[in-house]
Protein backbone atom coordinates (compact mmCIF):
# COMPACT_ATOMS: atom_id res chain seq x y z
CA UNK A 1 0.00 0.00 0.00
CA UNK A 2 1.30 3.44 -0.91
CA UNK A 3 1.42 6.55 1.24
CA UNK A 4 2.01 10.25 0.78
CA UNK A 5 4.93 12.24 2.16
CA UNK A 6 5.91 15.89 1.59
CA UNK A 7 3.50 16.24 -1.33
CA UNK A 8 4.42 13.11 -3.29
CA UNK A 9 3.33 9.47 -3.38
CA UNK A 10 5.49 6.66 -2.05
CA UNK A 11 4.81 3.03 -2.84
CA UNK A 12 7.04 1.85 -0.04
CA UNK A 13 10.61 1.59 1.13
CA UNK A 14 13.37 -0.92 0.65
CA UNK A 15 16.88 -1.68 1.83
CA UNK A 16 19.53 -2.42 -0.77
CA UNK A 17 21.95 -4.87 0.83
CA UNK A 18 24.83 -4.08 -1.52
CA UNK A 19 25.23 -0.99 -3.68
CA UNK A 20 28.40 -0.51 -5.71
CA UNK A 21 29.67 2.63 -7.45
CA UNK A 22 32.92 1.79 -9.21
CA UNK A 23 35.30 0.72 -6.43
CA UNK A 24 33.05 2.09 -3.68
CA UNK A 25 30.67 -0.37 -2.03
CA UNK A 26 27.88 0.56 0.39
CA UNK A 27 25.82 -1.87 2.46
CA UNK A 28 22.25 -1.72 3.78
CA UNK A 29 21.26 1.44 1.90
CA UNK A 30 17.64 2.61 2.58
CA UNK A 31 15.57 3.54 -0.48
CA UNK A 32 12.19 5.15 -1.15
CA UNK A 33 10.15 3.58 -3.95
CA UNK A 34 8.33 6.22 -6.03
CA UNK A 35 5.90 5.41 -8.90
CA UNK A 36 7.20 5.95 -12.44
CA UNK A 37 4.15 8.16 -13.04
CA UNK A 38 5.23 10.61 -10.32
CA UNK A 39 6.45 14.06 -11.45
CA UNK A 40 9.30 14.75 -11.98
CA UNK A 41 10.33 11.06 -12.18
CA UNK A 42 8.05 10.56 -15.18
CA UNK A 43 10.15 13.03 -17.16
CA UNK A 44 13.17 10.72 -17.00
CA UNK A 45 13.83 7.90 -19.44
CA UNK A 46 13.35 4.27 -18.32
CA UNK A 47 16.57 3.07 -16.77
CA UNK A 48 17.35 6.55 -15.44
CA UNK A 49 14.49 6.93 -12.96
CA UNK A 50 16.54 6.97 -9.81
CA UNK A 51 18.13 9.59 -7.57
CA UNK A 52 21.11 9.35 -5.23
CA UNK A 53 20.00 10.81 -1.92
CA UNK A 54 21.95 12.76 0.67
CA UNK A 55 22.88 9.75 2.90
CA UNK A 56 24.66 8.09 -0.05
CA UNK A 57 26.39 11.34 -1.05
CA UNK A 58 27.65 11.79 2.52
CA UNK A 59 28.91 8.20 2.54
CA UNK A 60 31.03 9.04 -0.52
CA UNK A 61 32.71 11.77 1.61
CA UNK A 62 34.32 13.37 -1.44
CA UNK A 63 33.23 13.35 -5.08
CA UNK A 64 33.49 15.35 -8.28
CA UNK A 65 31.63 15.54 -11.58
CA UNK A 66 32.62 17.36 -14.76
CA UNK A 67 31.23 18.36 -18.14
CA UNK A 68 33.20 15.59 -19.86
CA UNK A 69 30.80 13.08 -18.30
CA UNK A 70 33.06 11.85 -15.49
CA UNK A 71 31.89 11.24 -11.91
CA UNK A 72 34.79 10.48 -9.57
CA UNK A 73 34.49 9.46 -5.93
CA UNK A 74 37.30 10.38 -3.55
CA UNK A 75 39.01 13.11 -5.57
CA UNK A 76 37.65 16.35 -4.14
CA UNK A 77 40.19 18.92 -2.85
CA UNK A 78 40.80 19.54 0.83
CA UNK A 79 40.97 23.32 1.23
CA UNK A 80 41.98 25.15 4.36
CA UNK A 81 39.47 25.78 7.11
CA UNK A 82 38.95 29.35 5.87
CA UNK A 83 37.65 27.97 2.57
CA UNK A 84 34.88 25.91 4.12
CA UNK A 85 31.59 27.00 2.58
CA UNK A 86 29.17 24.14 3.34
CA UNK A 87 27.21 23.35 6.48
CA UNK A 88 24.27 21.21 7.58
CA UNK A 89 20.94 22.75 8.57
CA UNK A 90 18.69 19.88 9.60
CA UNK A 91 18.17 17.75 6.50
CA UNK A 92 19.53 20.45 4.18
CA UNK A 93 23.04 21.28 3.06
CA UNK A 94 23.69 25.02 2.85
CA UNK A 95 26.29 26.66 0.63
CA UNK A 96 27.77 30.10 1.31
CA UNK A 97 27.51 32.27 -1.83
CA UNK A 98 28.60 35.87 -2.52
CA UNK A 99 26.76 38.53 -4.49
CA UNK A 100 27.09 42.32 -4.57
CA UNK A 101 29.52 42.19 -1.63
CA UNK A 102 27.12 40.22 0.58
CA UNK A 103 27.32 36.71 2.03
CA UNK A 104 24.28 34.62 1.12
CA UNK A 105 23.07 31.19 2.23
CA UNK A 106 21.61 28.86 -0.39
CA UNK A 107 20.28 25.33 -0.15
CA UNK A 108 22.74 23.15 -2.08
CA UNK A 109 20.44 20.93 -4.15
CA UNK A 110 22.12 18.89 -6.88
CA UNK A 111 18.82 17.14 -7.57
CA UNK A 112 17.12 20.36 -8.61
CA UNK A 113 17.10 20.19 -12.39
CA UNK A 114 14.24 22.68 -12.63
CA UNK A 115 16.53 25.66 -12.07
CA UNK A 116 17.95 27.90 -9.36
CA UNK A 117 15.37 29.76 -7.28
CA UNK A 118 15.69 32.95 -5.26
CA UNK A 119 13.45 33.29 -2.21
CA UNK A 120 11.91 35.88 0.06
CA UNK A 121 15.10 36.65 1.98
CA UNK A 122 16.91 37.57 -1.25
CA UNK A 123 14.08 39.94 -2.13
CA UNK A 124 14.36 41.61 1.29
CA UNK A 125 18.16 41.91 1.28
CA UNK A 126 18.27 43.31 -2.26
CA UNK A 127 15.09 45.37 -2.10
CA UNK A 128 16.49 48.29 -4.14
CA UNK A 129 17.65 46.09 -7.02
CA UNK A 130 14.38 44.17 -7.01
CA UNK A 131 12.33 47.38 -7.05
CA UNK A 132 14.36 49.00 -9.85
CA UNK A 133 14.88 46.02 -12.14
CA UNK A 134 12.27 43.41 -11.22
CA UNK A 135 9.27 42.50 -13.40
CA UNK A 136 6.34 40.43 -12.14
CA UNK A 137 5.60 37.28 -14.12
CA UNK A 138 3.92 33.92 -13.65
CA UNK A 139 6.43 31.05 -13.58
CA UNK A 140 5.90 27.30 -13.60
CA UNK A 141 7.46 25.58 -10.58
CA UNK A 142 8.01 21.82 -10.93
CA UNK A 143 8.79 19.68 -7.89
CA UNK A 144 8.34 16.06 -6.89
CA UNK A 145 4.57 15.74 -6.63
CA UNK A 146 3.60 18.03 -9.49
CA UNK A 147 3.90 21.55 -10.86
CA UNK A 148 2.10 24.84 -10.33
CA UNK A 149 2.26 28.37 -11.67
CA UNK A 150 3.50 30.85 -9.07
CA UNK A 151 3.90 34.60 -9.11
CA UNK A 152 7.54 35.65 -9.31
CA UNK A 153 9.65 38.76 -9.62
CA UNK A 154 12.09 38.33 -12.50
CA UNK A 155 15.46 40.07 -12.70
CA UNK A 156 17.20 40.09 -16.10
CA UNK A 157 20.50 38.93 -14.57
CA UNK A 158 22.37 38.53 -11.30
CA UNK A 159 25.93 37.38 -10.60
CA UNK A 160 26.76 34.83 -7.91
CA UNK A 161 30.17 33.65 -6.76
CA UNK A 162 29.87 29.98 -5.83
CA UNK A 163 32.82 27.91 -4.65
CA UNK A 164 35.27 30.41 -6.14
CA UNK A 165 33.48 30.47 -9.51
CA UNK A 166 31.69 33.48 -11.03
CA UNK A 167 28.29 32.35 -12.30
CA UNK A 168 25.26 34.24 -13.57
CA UNK A 169 21.52 33.69 -13.66
CA UNK A 170 19.79 34.99 -16.79
CA UNK A 171 17.01 35.53 -15.82
CA UNK A 172 16.79 35.23 -12.03
CA UNK A 173 13.41 34.23 -10.60
CA UNK A 174 12.45 35.39 -7.11
CA UNK A 175 9.57 33.54 -5.45
CA UNK A 176 7.59 34.30 -2.32
CA UNK A 177 6.33 31.62 0.02
CA UNK A 178 5.03 28.92 -0.12
CA UNK A 179 8.00 28.43 -2.49
CA UNK A 180 11.14 28.24 -0.34
CA UNK A 181 11.45 29.66 3.15
CA UNK A 182 12.31 32.86 4.99
CA UNK A 183 15.72 31.71 6.25
CA UNK A 184 17.83 31.01 3.14
CA UNK A 185 18.29 33.20 0.08
CA UNK A 186 17.39 30.49 -2.41
CA UNK A 187 18.04 27.07 -3.86
CA UNK A 188 21.08 26.32 -6.05
CA UNK A 189 20.14 24.26 -9.09
CA UNK A 190 22.02 22.48 -11.83
CA UNK A 191 21.53 25.42 -14.23
CA UNK A 192 24.04 27.36 -12.14
CA UNK A 193 26.34 24.46 -11.19
CA UNK A 194 26.62 23.31 -14.81
CA UNK A 195 28.22 26.62 -15.80
CA UNK A 196 31.46 25.33 -14.29
CA UNK A 197 33.64 22.67 -15.95
CA UNK A 198 33.79 20.67 -12.71
CA UNK A 199 32.06 20.60 -9.33
CA UNK A 200 33.85 19.13 -6.29
CA UNK A 201 32.14 18.34 -2.99
CA UNK A 202 34.12 17.41 0.11
CA UNK A 203 32.17 16.44 3.23
CA UNK A 204 35.43 15.98 5.15
CA UNK A 205 36.36 19.65 4.95
CA UNK A 206 32.76 20.80 4.21
CA UNK A 207 33.75 22.56 1.01
CA UNK A 208 32.26 23.15 -2.42
CA UNK A 209 34.62 24.08 -5.28
CA UNK A 210 33.60 25.01 -8.84
CA UNK A 211 36.18 25.34 -11.59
Amino acid sequence: MGRRCAGFSIRGSAVVRRLKFGEVELNDVPMLVIPDSQPAINGLRPGQRGLIGLPVAIAFQTFRWSTDGKFVIGSAPHPNRADRNLCFDGLNILARVQSEGKQLDFVFDTGNGAGTQLWERFSNDFATIVKERGVRESKRVTQIGGSNYREAIVLPEIHLRVGGFEASLQPANIFARPVGNEFQHGNLGMDLLSQAHSVSVDFKSMSLVLQ
